[in-house]
């Protein structure tokens, strides 16, 4: 079994490089799962190779039985840097992205799961849900192309403008008239519609953030309400 013990031997440089950059990903078409349950219950043949400290083989023992062709030992400081998380479990692999046709996206009526999105749609729709179909539809679209920067950055402004649209029209802000000159108006009206103000969550979704920061799930769940409560301050101060 081949064993790795440097922090910048070419493969660790690689593990590093799939991890951190969607455009080695897209090329490559590989991407790094990290963890012993993820690695294990992978399918064997979707995994190119599987990188162990001996910490880790010892603990897994027998299961890892069916990788053992694709088994790369990694020291504890080679696999602190190819990984990503603080304290690493001491398994990760390479894995081969699966490829889809569009049916596959859009719905195959013989699949379960292909079909769920088209009927989260119509649930949302049907049910009254906040934001309706269309906000389940962007989120939907966001995640098809969340590891392209251009294709976020299309999808929000199409869908701001298409969504705004159907919005009621911003006069003021903070109390402030919203003005628009005469020569201007036909080009910047449709950013005055309310939903089309969402773009201005764009600088943050393509701003690039360190991978190592973590984000506990209940302050991501608390984010919403809290925006809520700054602007309704905002508007009694102002």
């Amino acid at each position: 079994m081949e064993e790795i013990t440097s922090a910048s031997n070419s493969r660790v440089r690689r593990l590093v490089l799939l991890r951190q950059k969607a455009k080695e990903r897209r090329q490559s078409q590989s991407f790094v799962i990290e963890g012993e349950r993820l690695v294990l219950d992978a399918p064997a043949e979707q995994l190119e190779e599987v990188y162990i400290t001996r910490a880790a083989l010892d603990r897994v023992g027998e299961r890892i039985k069916p990788l053992e062709g694709k088994l790369i030992l990694l020291s504890e400081d080679a696999m602190a840097k190819a990984a990503d998380t603080i304290s690493p479990q001491g398994i990760l692999a390479v894995a081969r992205q699966p490829q889809y046709i569009l049916q596959d996206l859009l719905g195959d009526r013989t699949s379960r799961e292909n079909g769920r999105a088209p009927l989260l749609l119509i649930l949302a729709s049907a049910l009254g849900c906040d934001y309706g179909w269309r906000g389940v539809l962007l989120v939907w679209l966001l995640y098809a192309v969340r590891d392209s920067r251009p294709g976020i950055a299309a999808v929000m402004i199409a869908f701001c403008l298409y969504w705004g649209s159907a919005s009621v029209t911003v006069s003021r802000i903070f109390g402030w008239r919203i003005v628009l000159p005469d020569f201007l108006a036909p080009l910047l009206s449709p950013w005055t519609r309310l939903q089309a103000w969402a773009i201005l969550a764009l600088p943050l979704m393509l701003a690039r953030f360190r991978r190592n920061v973590r984000m506990p799930a209940w302050l991501g769940y608390a984010l919403y309400p809290a925006h809520l409560a700054v602007l309704y301050l905002l508007e009694v101060c102002l």
